[in-house]
Order: C-alpha cells, then sequence, then structure tokens
C-alpha cells in the first residue's frame, strides 16, 4: 500500500470591488480577497484550536494550531484496512499561505475522492452534512486584532478524485484547494467630529448575516465566482451581526489607512433596501445607511466610515427580544405587528383576529352589525369582519363573558403567548416607579409615539433592552370600525371583564400616566402579550347549542388543557340567569380530558337560557365562555330550518296536537281563528280587533276594500309570533318561492302541501313545509283546506296586502291584492 501525502499551495487573486456607503466613505475602488490554496496532509489527533491569521489579503496557516478534517470513502487510516475515512483531524507544520500536514491515509484500489474543511470540529459527520455555524454576536479584542476570524472563518476544499498511483510504499500527493464559505468586512473608522469610545460595531441587512447552525455538503461543486455554497437546514438566521470590542476604541479625525480597524464574517448575500452601519456610543447607536448591497463568496470588504457622519439608530421592532420585568416575560411589540403594521393590529376584546386601522393595513376589512355569538365571531371565514354595535353595552358579542377564554380559539397571541391579565399590566405599571412618554420620531420603537415601561425606562441607553415600549395605537371605534386617537393614547385589553358587558383594559395619554380602567367590548384596541407559564386550571371550550327544541337542547365542551392536575369532573351548567356556575342546574359528563356531548332536557318552551362548560381539578373550577340559546315553541318535537339566510318555524303559528295546521289569521291581528264556523262582528278599530276579549271574533266588513278594522293601518304592529320570531316580508316569501318546492299529499304530520327550498325534491335536507291549509274568505266562509295554502306577509299595499298562495297545480306566487279581512295562515321567521 502506498501512504498519501497532501500539500495546500494558497493562491491569493486581488480583484477590485466598489462598496459605498453613504458620504462618509470614499468612493474608491476597495481591495477584496479571493482566497484558494493547496494543502499537504498527514494525520493527527488533537484538540481543535484554531488561530488562523489573516495576512493583508491573504489567510495563511498557523503552525501546530490550524486543523481541518478529512473525508475519503474508499481510502483507510490502516494499510489494508477497512475503507472510510471520516472527519480525520490534520494539523499543520509550519506557518505561512503553504504548508504540509500531518497524518497518514492509505491508499485502496480504484479511484479515491477527499473532501475536506476547515476549520476541524470533533464528531463524526457524514462528508454530505458536515455541521456549520456563523454566530451574530461576535468579540474582538481590540482595535486592529484579528484573531478572532479563525473561529468564524470556514473553508470547504474542492472534492478531489485521484487514482492508486500503482507502486506499494511509495507516497502519493493529493492536491486540495480550499474556498471561503463566507466573506469578511473590515471597518476603518475614523471620527471627524464628536466623542465618545466605540464599544460595538452592527450590521444589519436585509437577508440572512448569520446563522446558528446547518450543515454543508462537501462532495457540491465550487460554486461560479461570487456565488455562494449551499448551506442546508439553517437555523435561527439573523440579518443582523454584531461586534463586541473588549477594549473599545477612540477614533480620531485620521486617514482611513492609519483609522482603527473592525473585524466581521458573514453570510454572502444580495441586500435589497436599506443595509445599517452601526456604532454603539454610550449604550446608544448611530448609524450610516446603504442602499442595495451585495456581498460576494471568499471576498473581504474593506468599509471606510466616518462616525462623525452618523445619526442616532432607529430602535427598529423587528430587532428587539422579549424582555422579562418582575417575572412576567411580555412580547416586544403589539400582537400582529409587521413592516405594514408597527403598532399592530386591532384586536375587539375576546377575539382571535385583529383588523388595521384601513384598507391598506387590512385590505380585506369588512363590517357588519353586531353583536354575535362569541363562537361565530371567532370562525375564521369572519376575521376580516368588524362588528359593529352602538348600543349599550357597544359590544359586539350577545352574551355577556366572565372572561377572555384562554382557548387558542380564542387567543390573538402567538403559540406559546396569550393575553395578559389585569394583575401583570398593574406590575408593570409599578415596575420602575414611573413611565417615560416619548414623542412620534424620537426615541420609540419604530419612531412612534408611546411609553416606555421598566426599570429604566428615562434611560435611552439601556431601555432598548430592558423594558417595553408601548406605542399611542389609538383604537377602532365600535360604531363604524374607524380608527381614531393613533399617536395621542393608548389602551390594551386585558383577560378580565367588566361588569355589564364592559372589558378591563390599560390605558394612558401623552399627559395621563397608565392605569388599569374599563372599556366597551366592541372597541378594537391593542394587545401586548405575555409568555405562558404552568397552566394551573383546566382550557376548556363550550360547544354552541344546536338542535334546540321547545324542552331539550344539545351541547358539549372541548377539553384542552387540563391544568396542572387530572379533571375529575366536566360537564354543562345552564340558567335562565347570565353567569351560571355549578351551584346551579348542571350536567355532569364524567372527567378526564376529552370532549364531550350532553343532552339538556326538561327546558321550558320559548325561553332564554344560558349555558357554559366546567371542568374541575384539584386546583379549583374553570367554566368556557358563556353561550345563550331559547327554546322554540312547542312545534311537536321539529326544529327551525334555514332557508337562504333566513330561518323558519317548522309549522304554522299556534300550531297544537289538535291545531295541526295552526290558526287563521286576519291582517294585522294578534290573535287567530280556528278553521270552521265563525262569530262575526261588524269591523273595529285596530284597538278593538286586537283585545284580548276579541281573540275569538271573526270581523266581517261588507263593503270593499273588505278590511276587518277600520283604522287600516299600513303595517302590522301587533306581532302575533312567539318572542323573538315576527311575520315575514314579501320579499323574503318571494325569495323562499325562488328556491323551488315539490306539493307531496303526506307532509309533516301527515298533513298535504309544499315542501320549499334545499332538497325539496328529494331527502328535504334543508327545507321547509307549508301545509295546505286552506283559507276563511272575507264572508267568514271557511274552505279550500288541503287543497290550497294561503300565507300572509307582513307587507301592506294600500288598503290591501301581499300574500302567498299555491296548490297542488298552481304553483306558489305572491298577490299583492288580497282583502285584509281573509283569515290566513302564518309563517313566522327568527328575528
Amino acid at each position: 500500500m502506498s501512504k498519501l501525502r497532501f500539500y495546500k499551495y494558497h493562491l491569493a487573486i486581488i480583484v477590485a470591488l466598489c462598496a459605498l456607503f453613504s458620504s462618509c466613505i470614499k468612493d474608491e475602488i476597495l481591495p477584496v480577497l479571493v482566497d484558494d490554496g493547496t494543502v499537504m496532509f498527514v494525520c493527527e489527533d488533537s484538540n481543535p484550536v484554531t488561530k488562523t491569521t489573516l495576512n493583508g489579503l491573504q489567510t495563511e496557516w498557523v503552525a501546530n494550531t490550524d486543523k481541518v478534517g478529512l473525508f475519503s470513502p474508499q481510502a483507510s487510516k490502516t494499510i489494508g484496512g477497512t475503507p472510510g475515512v471520516v472527519n480525520e483531524p490534520l494539523t499543520a507544520l509550519s506557518n505561512g499561505a503553504r504548508s504540509q500536514f500531518s497524518g497518514t491515509v492509505y491508499w485502496n484500489t480504484g479511484d479515491h475522492n477527499f473532501y475536506s474543511y476547515y476549520p476541524y470540529a470533533a464528531g463524526t459527520p457524514p462528508h454530505t452534512a458536515v455541521p456549520v455555524s456563523l454566530p451574530a454576536d461576535q468579540t474582538q479584542s481590540a482595535g486592529n486584532n484579528m484573531n478572532h476570524l479563525s473561529a468564524l472563518d470556514f473553508l470547504v476544499a474542492k472534492p478531489y478524485t485521484a487514482k492508486y498511483p500503482g507502486s506499494s510504499g511509495t507516497p502519493a500527493t493529493v492536491s486540495l484547494r480550499y474556498n471561503h464559505l463566507f466573506s469578511i468586512i473590515e471597518f476603518q473608522i475614523k471620527r471627524s467630529s464628536g466623542i465618545g469610545a466605540i464599544n460595538q460595531v452592527r450590521l444589519r441587512g436585509t437577508a440572512p448575516i448569520a446563522f446558528e447552525s446547518g450543515t454543508i455538503n462537501l462532495a457540491q461543486s465550487v460554486p461560479t465566482s461570487g456565488f455562494p455554497y449551499v448551506i442546508d437546514g439553517m437555523t435561527n438566521t439573523s440579518n443582523s451581526a454584531t461586534v463586541q470590542l473588549s477594549s473599545a476604541i477612540n477614533p480620531g479625525d485620521v486617514s482611513f489607512e492609519t483609522a482603527p480597524k473592525v473585524y466581521m464574517v458573514i453570510l454572502p448575500g444580495e441586500h435589497t433596501g436599506d443595509i445599517n452601519i452601526g456604532f454603539e456610543v454610550g449604550g446608544s447607536f448611530y448609524e450610516i445607511s446603504k442602499t442595495n448591497v451585495t456581498f460576494e463568496r471568499g471576498k473581504k470588504y474593506v468599509i471606510q466610515t466616518d462616525v462623525g457622519n452618523a445619526s442616532i439608530a432607529l430602535i427598529k421592532g423587528s430587532d428587539l427580544e422579549p424582555v422579562t420585568i418582575n417575572g412576567v416575560t411580555w412580547a416586544p411589540v403589539n400582537a400582529g405587528y409587521s413592516e405594514t403594521t408597527k403598532y399592530g393590529l386591532y384586536y375587539q376584546w375576546h377575539r382571535k383576529y385583529g383588523h388595521g386601522v384601513d384598507i391598506i393595513e387590512t385590505p380585506l376589512k369588512e363590517t357588519m352589525q353586531g353583536p354575535v355569538s362569541v363562537g361565530f365571531g371567532n370562525l375564521e371565514d369572519n376575521r376580516n369582519i368588524f362588528f359593529t354595535n352602538s348600543n349599550s353595552p357597544y359590544s359586539w358579542i350577545n352574551t355577556i363573558q366572565q372572561g377572555w377564554n384562554a382557548s387558542e380559539r380564542y387567543n390573538p397571541c402567538p403559540p406559546g403567548w396569550r393575553v395578559p391579565n389585569e394583575s401583570e399590566f398593574t406590575g408593570l405599571i409599578s415596575s420602575g416607579g414611573g413611565t417615560t412618554w416619548v414623542n412620534a420620531g424620537t426615541l420609540g420603537v419604530d419612531g412612534l409615539a408611546g411609553r416606555w415601561f421598566g426599570k429604566h425606562h428615562n434611560n435611552p441607553d439601556l431601555r432598548a433592552d430592558s423594558c417595553i415600549f408601548i406605542p399611542a395605537a389609538g383604537n377602532l371605534s365600535n360604531t363604524d370600525g374607524k380608527g381614531t386617537g393613533r399617536g395621542a393614547n393608548a389602551m390594551c385589553f386585558t383577560m378580565q371583564a367588566h361588569s355589564g358587558g364592559y372589558a378591563r383594559v390599560m390605558s394612558f395619554t401623552s399627559i395621563t400616566n397608565p392605569s388599569t380602567t374599563f372599556q366597551k367590548a366592541g372597541l378594537a384596541v391593542s394587545i401586548r402579550c405575555v409568555k405562558k407559564t404552568i397552566q394551573i386550571l383546566p382550557i376548556i371550550l363550550t360547544q354552541e347549542p344546536f338542535e334546540v327544541i321547545h324542552n331539550s337542547a344539545k351541547t358539549g365542551g372541548i377539553v384542552e388543557e387540563s391544568g396542572s392536575t387530572s379533571i375529575t369532573e366536566k360537564g354543562i351548567v345552564y340558567d335562565i340567569a347570565i353567569n351560571p356556575t355549578i351551584a346551579k342546574t348542571k350536567v355532569i359528563a364524567g372527567s378526564g380530558m376529552g370532549d364531550f356531548q350532553v343532552t339538556i332536557n326538561g327546558l321550558a318552551e320559548n325561553t332564554v337560557y344560558y349555558l357554559r362548560c366546567y371542568a374541575i381539578n384539584s386546583s379549583g373550577v374553570t367554566y368556557g365562555e358563556e353561550c345563550t340559546f331559547k327554546t322554540t315553541p312547542d312545534w311537536g318535537g321539529l326544529s327551525e330550518v334555514k332557508v337562504n339566510g333566513v330561518t323558519w318555524a317548522p309549522v304554522n303559528n299556534k300550531y297544537s296536537g289538535a291545531t295541526p295546521y295552526g290558526l287563521m289569521f286576519q291582517w294585522a291581528r294578534r290573535a287567530g281563528q280556528n278553521y270552521g264556523p265563525q262569530t262575526t262582528a261588524s269591523p273595529a278599530s285596530i284597538s278593538t280587533v286586537n283585545n284580548a276579549a276579541n281573540d275569538n271574533i271573526f270581523y266581517k266588513p261588507t263593503s270593499y276594500p273588505f278590511d276587518c278594522n277600520t283604522t287600516k293601518p299600513t303595517s302590522w304592529t301587533s306581532n302575533p309570533c312567539p318572542t323573538g320570531w315576527r311575520l315575514p316580508t314579501k320579499a323574503e316569501i318571494e325569495s323562499l318561492v325562488l328556491q323551488g318546492s315539490t306539493w307531496v299529499s303526506s307532509g309533516v304530520n301527515n298533513l298535504p302541501g309544499r315542501w320549499f327550498g334545499g332538497n325539496h325534491s328529494t331527502d328535504r335536507t334543508g327545507s321547509v313545509f307549508f301545509p295546505a291549509s286552506g283559507m276563511i274568505d272575507h264572508n267568514a266562509n271557511s274552505g279550500l283546506r288541503e287543497g290550497w295554502g294561503a300565507y300572509w306577509t307582513a307587507t301592506s299595499n294600500g288598503d290591501l296586502a301581499s300574500a302567498l298562495l299555491f296548490s297542488q297545480s298552481t304553483a306558489p306566487y305572491v298577490d299583492s291584492g288580497r282583502y285584509r279581512a281573509g283569515g290566513y295562515s302564518l309563517r313566522c321567521v327568527k328575528q
């Protein structure tokens, strides 16, 4: 077997690159480094300490210190040994651009592939996934010192293929040529005016500059000059890198050649937009900007800067990290923060989805009249809807909630974060012994007006890292969803509810200190999230009631978290008063995790109920969000039906077992009469015909326009339908007719009539049935039952009114010229 020897030759090529950074950088050609070479290896196992130096425009090996890692799937570490050299550490034997390396590798037969990288890191990764990283936080001991570069630099050898030379015991030379993975920046820093030591130099771009970890495939071809290698699986990339100077520099008004120098290693890449070079002086960064800059792989960029031309750096919300104050970790920006929504979005209380101040910030924003259920308002399909309400208590929710449910279904914060409670805001307010207001364009995050909270709130040098800034975002009005107060005041919702349907907030203005108070839940204000801690109590969701009839309803719960201990009991509580508890009527649904459904029986008909789910563990009881529902009148176990957005009663008004067709009503009357012979009287005033003492009288006119009353109202003001229901309009009846219908001889309760809407001709899903109830004409004669259907609408037409008419052979139609003394059926719709 022949022993392999590896030589490394270094080739330094000087090229030109023009790099301009604002007016303080000279407009001149700057040197750029392209570092290639060849190296000799002979194996040795030792600690991977590297001290590569930068000598002018070339890198040089340091004897007995610099190490590379070598791979060869075909070679072996012993004569005749098993093929496979994996990450063998080799050490430089001499200083300079060319060096022999210690170690021994032996040929086997056939072609041999060799892969290598620098600096060596212990481990046995495959050559296709060698770990690599480039930290965003770099440290330089003092100005002009470059010892830190060896720990940051990374070289990749061009893959090399060689064949066994065929002469046993003869050394064989393999030349490996290395290329830089990263780019190097040399900052030459002078100061033409001003004073102050520089402790850090920062570069902020628009593309990744550093990353925490990744891997590189050493077998990839050398990229074309100027193009980067492919790095796989980069994690925690950063568009910013900082060099911390252990000993500060204090540059003067000198030439750039003699000015202090700071060195930074960065990822190559193209930066579209502003790139900022910052200098930390007295705790504040001062920056110089340049637009559209590209850094190419393997090149050293000399950037000449005059700190005297730098201006105070804007604190960007995107650069800030969470801050822990009094044991609570606060997000650095408002929920919904982005480059276009730097105030964050605005959230109505207990809603997951937020809105911008206008259609520029949220282009799909629209408004809808509230209130609505808490579940409906949190559907993803409704995320772009702002629910308005101008009536007390000005909430978008139709049921008063006792708190903001901590479920992810309602959480506007990112995963692992939540809405703060009031005590957390109180602690934040008191944490610094005060707060500091800053005007727009000065020292607020992103140049916004607002207040700094925390121990160093009044110290511009320290507060960016130890305090939080809440901008004066204003709010969106509950009446129209439009923004107001931006730049002048701020409000942030807490998880707590206030009595009467209001919510607790933290608020402040430019002249009033922060405090907690209450506000309308229909407003949309800011949310500042806090990090979740261990969940003690369970988190549970209430399922919206369904299959509601006159004496029962179905509902359930979704257990999202059990809390710190197991759930010993879960179920539903309900009452006719708000805020039901386990002290009221409850339906137990077992214990432990898992979703559940229950049926609530024994309810009163046409009655409003309030319910919520509950879960109990050893730490206490948690309730889900509160829902409300109303039982139907006794419709024989049938349920309401929604057709084309209108909810219809399943039977005629005044339905019962004795009157399956319902009663017959004269237009504008509150009470109806039975089909058949009538007790009659002459038309009277509207108050008389609607007097309860006259409910069984049919008012029979003898002359046109054949009305049952002499007042002749233009609207049906005495609602004959159950509470929460009303008569349909002409337009609603016409819309129903357009959905199609099918005549049947045996429909609901085996009555003849027509199915309307939905699958009216097949399985009747989504359809509503109208029986052929007949009518009582204006002469008090009953007839046409089982042959015709006649149904009043709430729409009048002068002295006449509109009604739906149909039979088996006559398609449904609306007639607007019906005599109002006629007794027709009524089919109610939900308000």
